[in-house]
């Protein structure tokens, strides 16, 4: 990713790996599908290959189609396109964001953890 990319995704986000589990902490309030969540885990050969993905939710009090449609690309790219069996986990959501998420199925390819 470019370096003028990869500074508006950090302002968005905050990316940490440990053992091979990723945690993104959005710092956000709005989910708009302008962060760019792939195009932040593939920039660095580090994040090729976890067992999981933490979306840490605990700021966000709005998402919208597109930024369902980032979580599915994310899914999308580790479980299908590489071929990895990496779980999605999404944490700190408040209740009418997750409500939304059971609604669209989200949880039939992630854990969701309500605050």
């Amino acid at each position: 990713m470019p370096a003028n990319q990869e500074n508006a995704a950090e302002k968005y986000m905050s990316i940490d790996i440990q053992s091979g589990e990723i945690t993104v902490k959005l710092q956000l309030r709005r989910l708009e599908g302008d962060t760019k969540l792939l195009s932040a885990l593939t920039a660095r050969p580090e994040y090729s290959d976890p067992r999981s993905i933490e979306f840490d939710m605990g700021d966000v009090i709005y998402v919208n189609s597109l930024g369902i449609a980032e979580f599915i690309s994310v899914y999308r790219y580790y479980n299908v396109e590489k071929g990895k069996k990496v779980k999605i986990i999404f944490s700190h959501l408040r209740p009418e964001i997750a409500k939304i998420f059971h609604l669209v199925e989200l949880g039939q390819i992630s854990d969701i953890i309500i605050r």
